[in-house]
């Protein structure tokens, strides 16, 4: 599963890590602060899905630079690989109990558990997922 939260948009501010290229096409980072949030949306403003630390690795997939930031908004982003510890959730009416796979044609995978949370990745039917806990009717899953 974790090869389709790769396109998952996800972001944080420039200063907190540091890129180091591989054969010129693949970008890897190591983050340099504390606590940096793992956002939605390349915005203050959205909504937070995980964490990273000082020393973690990350896949750097795109850099995003606004010409003109909102005020308080870093003017650079990277959209990264999902973490391991983000905290996903999709509605649990469309995972099987057993088989634990995807029962619906396609099912978005929120930042929280309810439709007012940002689509972060969509699943295909048939697609397994891993249970992590289940919330009123919404299932947390492993990227």
């Amino acid at each position: 599963m974790m090869k389709q939260f790769a396109c998952i948009l996800t972001v944080f501010s420039v200063f907190a890590i540091a890129l180091s290229t591989a054969n010129g096409a693949v970008q890897s980072g190591l983050v340099k602060a504390e606590r940096v949030n793992v956002r939605t949306q390349p915005n203050i403003l959205s909504e937070v899905v995980s964490q990273v630390n000082t020393g973690d690795n990350v896949q750097v997939l795109e850099t995003i630079i606004h010409d003109k930031p909102i005020p308080g908004n870093p003017r650079e982003w990277y959209r990264i690989g999902i973490p391991e510890a983000a905290v996903l959730w999709v509605a649990g009416d469309y995972v099987d109990p057993t088989g634990q796979t995807v029962t619906a044609s396609r099912l978005n995978v929120r930042a929280g558990p309810s439709e007012s949370y940002t689509v972060v990745a969509r699943l295909n039917r048939g697609d397994k997922v891993e249970r992590i806990k289940e919330s009123g009717g919404w299932i947390s899953i492993k990227p």
